[in-house]
């Protein structure tokens, strides 16, 4: 295994090498990681080594870990502990889902037979929550070629995509809540988010919100021209896929009119060029692949 680049997140590094050997199919008995650090001088300023290694080494300290997967001598230095706090700060807010990658991990190495549960439950599997999750409607979650999407829809009129540690937050459930039975509405909402589940939207429901959000970035492309590529493709993603997350779109509309220009840097710090780029091409991709139907909870008030 062949690191080229080293995220200031480790978990990202761990996710790499789990998808070697997985549960019920391991491939080697051994692995070998090979590690690309910035030189002294790229380190010196960026300090990737000093933060991944510091933040997995908290990981192992909390988790406990068998595998070295950045270094040799993965050990905590508490004079870098700032740094760390910074750029786990950033890391997570730019990667809400992080936190949800963090417990599969954990619950991979603590209990695995849960995961190996998990893994012989059949496509299609449907279930009512039996606790208010404060969104009624049915909840799908599916899978074509290498992509994924997370659908919603709460009266089976308006298909909605959402991100994934929202959709994730609310597949979250204690392990005492039992499932129930679907109910009568659910077919029927279930079917119109099947048909749209991977089908680029054309039009945008008329959301005031979402159309509010749209203005804000029509506004913003003729008072920043030079980040027209940017606008352009953020425009299309909101009009065309409707594929951008509700909390990206909030903060659109929350750009404040005096201080426009720090609101555009603070944007495309949370939103960056690359992630909607990957939107656009993973849209693309999607008529090239296999529909999968994975799971679909019915999710009660």
């Amino acid at each position: 295994m062949f690191n080229y680049d080293i995220p200031y997140n480790p978990t990202r590094v761990i996710q790499r090498v789990g998808r070697i050997n997985r549960i019920n199919k391991k491939v080697f008995d051994e692995l070998y990681i090979f590690n690309y650090f910035p030189t002294a001088t790229g380190e010196a300023i960026a300090r990737i080594k000093r933060l991944s290694t510091l933040k997995i080494a908290m990981i192992h300290a909390l988790f406990g870990e068998d595998t070295k997967v950045l270094t040799k001598d993965e050990e905590l230095e508490s004079y870098f502990t700032k740094q760390f706090r910074d750029s786990l700060k950033s890391q997570d807010e730019v990667s809400p889902e992080t936190e949800y990658e963090d417990y599969i991990r954990n619950l991979r190495a603590k209990e695995p037979s849960v995961i190996a549960e998990a893994m012989k439950l059949p496509k299609r599997c449907r279930i009512k929550r039996s606790k208010s999750s404060g969104m009624p409607g049915v909840l799908v979650f599916g899978k074509k070629g290498d992509e994924y999407a997370f659908k919603y829809s709460s009266n089976g009129k308006e298909c909605v995509s959402l991100g994934v540690a929202e959709a994730l937050g609310l597949f979250k459930a204690e392990v005492s809540e039992n499932a129930d039975n679907t109910s009568k509405e659910y077919d029927s909402i279930y079917s119109h988010i099947l048909k749209n589940l991977f089908i680029q939207k054309k039009e945008v429901a008329l959301d005031r919100g979402k159309t509010a959000a749209i203005d804000k970035v029509e506004v913003l492309k003729t008072r920043f021209v030079n980040k027209k590529d940017y606008f352009d493709d953020l425009l299309y993603i909101l009009k065309e896929l409707d594929g951008l997350p509700e909390r990206y779109a909030r903060l659109i509309r929350g750009i404040d009119a005096d201080r426009l220009e720090e609101g555009v840097i603070d944007l495309e710090k949370e939103v960056p060029h690359k992630y909607l780029v990957g939107i656009i091409e993973r849209e693309q991709k999607i008529d090239e692949g296999k529909e999968s139907l994975i799971v679909s909870e019915e999710l009660i008030s």
